[in-house]
């Protein structure tokens, strides 16, 4: 399942007040996106989109995998099709990233 992000990725800053003008509706997607996202980066899978390095926190992986697990309880039965997909999805991989992280790191 991929939730579609493209048209709500098309807003820039508004230079009089330093905030983005056009922002994207806040939705759960983007929140799971957003831990998601970080712990695949802490894992090394995705640059740092600051310093457009891979690097490897298996902790911060930890802790944005724990977020999603926090957001999987709370919303439990709350979730549309869609988002509980998204969320499943999310945590699979991120798991198993974690997983395999922590392998090659104990090899080293």
């Amino acid at each position: 399942m991929e939730y579609d992000m493209t048209e709500q990725e098309n807003f820039s800053p508004d230079s009089s007040t330093g905030t983005p003008e056009n922002m994207p509706e806040p939705v759960l997607p983007h929140i799971l996106q957003t831990f998601y996202l970080q712990a695949m980066i802490s894992l090394g899978k995705y640059p740092n989109p600051v310093t457009r390095k891979f690097e490897h926190d298996l902790k911060a992986a930890k802790y944005y995998i724990g977020l999603l697990e926090v957001l999987e309880g709370k919303t439990r039965g709350n979730l549309s099709d869609e988002e509980k997909g998204l969320l499943d999805e999310f945590l699979h991989t991120a798991r198993l990233a974690y997983v395999d992280e922590s392998k090659m790191e104990k090899k080293d």
